[in-house]
């Protein structure tokens, strides 16, 4: 029973004892002629139902005293200065109550602005940082869930999918909204140290561009890089883990550093502030067809590539399922001759190995009002979007070039510093009107086993374990379970060394100077198998600078590997890599038999970029201002 019920109850027994006891009064003095009187029907005196309830919050990433909670009603990621947002101070347990409406319980994000008066686990911040949660999650605050938050605002998916797409990146069960710092065991402490490095990574972006921009630009470019690195992030944080404040802020730095972000980069980010979404597709505002431009790099007339995606009408109008369709261009020029685009991958479409033609049709859904989106890409990737537009009719195209050479979010594509022709060549020329400059925020949901074609990704083995012939002339493995026996270095025989025959290639890394006298930049990764209990062992070695065949084999991980059946495809996959090596690539290694051959697979790791795109009026003036 509520307390609403009990009050009301309370007031009904209150009422008809005073009914009983004038009722008795009037029948003591015999009434009035013309018989008795029906007694009145009582009236429960209910009090108005409770307009406000309390919200307990615990912001954690130590727990953290002093900051500053709040309900964040206008959605504007900061808390209202003059005190309009239901907020609270936490507590040196970083817990805190706030009062809100009953009509707003959950609909809004929980802010926590962390200040220099703030205390992280006991020790002063000295650089401020701002966390949130989900509206539907508001009881725990943390660096976890300030990723949930930001993949949701990024994509429109909800706290479920966004929840389930960041722990597929990190490799974790846990729930994102859990307190790992209250579990003892090593995933806890492993989602405890990477918090610790999502804070740290904030604070570097913050550090990094100074006062440039505004404090909230500097936040959100802080959560865009930490979630589009956070795949890297976790794999420098293996399980157990618990980091030193000084590791922890060199992984950040390291992030920081590798996403290009500079002095100038939140005012970038900033231009992109104003732009808005179009309104809904509906039969009164129709899709408009035209190109879009994804990608440009240009030297002269002579040598460029572009990559652009176009609908005609026809593809604009949603199918059964509600999907439309778009086409992809992919041109190359070099030194004047045309560069076909042919692919040498199959993707694995769940049903199909698919090769994806040039002119293969993909798949989009329509975007409502808030520029949410999404598409399917060659049949198997699959990514939920935000898209946002700004007018940039009438600008110098050097100078909106110039900003998007300045964009400081990584697409997956390139890096933005080298989009474009050089500024320079554009002169004063100007966009025309209807000209428009997109920004597209696009986290993968799904992504395909991946076999690439062509003898260069074929795994060959040697025809004798002390071989001197060229590798170009080894034979081809004609199943995995020959290329397994072919590939044990010493994981059956310890007596063995491991060495360029015995061990597979995985793949390489390479570093930004030699890690010893004697060899290259290049590093090597290479496999060794056990069929006895599927047992894999990883090495790293480092490539002579004389010979160029690999030397000083070091054991990183003994791991396992399984072999699953797709299609007409066997696909071995290894259970785990070691940390150096996932931190360094962007994709999960699998070697892929299907027929009579053994080829070199891949399957991309979830990842979130960052696209601009020039609309068909604007590609169209700057095609023709450079000549081509």
């Amino acid at each position: 029973m509520n307390r609403t019920t009990q009050i009301s109850k309370v007031h009904t027994a209150a009422w008809l004892v005073v009914a009983g006891i004038s009722l008795a009064g009037l029948t003591a003095c015999g009434g009035g002629g013309g018989g008795d009187s029906p007694a009145p029907t009582p009236v429960a005196d209910t009090p108005p139902a409770p307009t406000t309830a309390t919200q307990e919050v615990s912001v954690v990433d130590g727990p953290i005293e002093g900051a500053k909670v709040c309900l964040d009603k206008n959605n504007d990621g900061a808390c209202a200065a003059d005190g309009s947002e239901p907020s609270g101070t936490t507590d040196a347990a970083g817990k805190t109550t706030l009062t809100v409406l009953i009509a707003d319980q959950g609909k809004f994000p929980i802010i926590a602005e962390v200040g220099t008066g703030a205390k992280n686990g006991g020790v002063s911040v000295t650089t401020p940082f701002t966390l949130k949660t989900t509206a539907d999650k508001p009881a725990l605050v943390s660096p976890l869930t300030t990723l949930v938050q930001t993949q949701i605002e990024s994509s429109g998916s909800t706290t479920a999918v966004a929840e389930t797409t960041l722990k597929d990146q990190i490799g974790t069960s846990l729930s994102l909204f859990a307190d790992p710092t209250l579990g003892t065991d090593n995933e806890s402490k492993r989602m405890a140290a990477l918090a610790e490095v999502i804070v740290k990574v904030k604070q570097s972006v913050t550090s990094t561009v100074g006062n440039t921009g505004t404090a909230l630009s500097r936040d959100s470019l802080g959560n865009a890089t930490a979630l589009a690195a956070l795949t890297d992030l976790a794999a420098q944080v293996p399980a157990g883990t618990t980091l030193t404040a000084q590791q922890s802020q060199t992984i950040a730095q390291l992030a920081v550093a590798d996403a290009g972000i500079s002095a100038g980069s939140a005012t970038a980010l900033e231009s992109r502030g104003t732009a808005t979404a179009d309104p809904a597709v509906s039969a009164t505002n129709p899709a408009v067809p035209g190109d879009l431009l994804a990608w440009f790099t240009f030297t002269n007339a002579q040598n460029y590539s572009y990559r652009t995606f176009s609908s005609t009408a026809a593809d604009l109008v949603p199918d059964a399922q509600g999907q439309t369709r778009f086409r992809e261009t992919r041109k190359t020029l070099s030194a004047g001759v045309d560069q076909p685009f042919t692919r040498t991958t199959n993707y694995w479409t769940g049903s199909q190995w698919l090769n994806c033609a040039p002119d293969f049709i993909h798949r989009a859904s329509p975007r409502d009002g808030n520029g949410y989106g999404g598409s399917t890409y060659c049949d198997s990737y699959v990514n939920t979007t935000r898209r946002v537009w700004t007018d940039i009719s009438g600008k110098r195209m050097a100078d909106v070039v110039t900003q998007m050479r300045a964009y400081p979010l990584r697409d997956s594509q390139g890096e933005w510093s080298k989009w474009g022709p050089d500024p320079a060549l554009l002169g004063a020329a100007v966009f025309p009107a209807k000209s428009r400059l997109a920004y597209q925020d696009t986290q993968d949901v799904a992504t395909p086993e991946i076999q690439f074609t062509g003898t260069a990704n074929q795994v060959r083995i040697a025809p004798a374990p002390n071989t001197t012939a060229a590798f170009s002339t080894w034979p081809f493995a004609t199943t995995l379970d020959a290329a397994i026996l072919a590939h044990q270095g010493n994981l059956v025989n310890s007596a063995q060394a491991a060495n360029g025959i015995n061990t597979l290639f995985v793949t390489s890394v390479t570093q930004a100077a030699a890690p010893i006298a004697g060899v290259t930049v290049v590093v090597q990764y290479r496999a060794a198998f056990d069929s006895n209990g599927n047992k894999a062992r990883i090495y790293r070695a480092y490539v002579d600078a004389v010979t160029g065949f690999p030397r000083n084999y070091v054991a990183l991980l003994d791991t396992t590997y399984r072999i699953e059946t797709l299609g007409d495809a066997k696909v071995l996959r290894f259970a785990a890599m070691p940390s150096e090596l996932d931190s360094a690539i962007a994709f999960k290694r699998s070697f892929i038999e299907r027929g009579g051959l053994v080829f070199y697979g891949s399957k991309d790791k979830l990842r979130s970029s960052y696209r601009q795109y020039l609309n068909t009026e604007a590609w169209a003036a700057l095609k023709t201002q450079l000549g081509i």
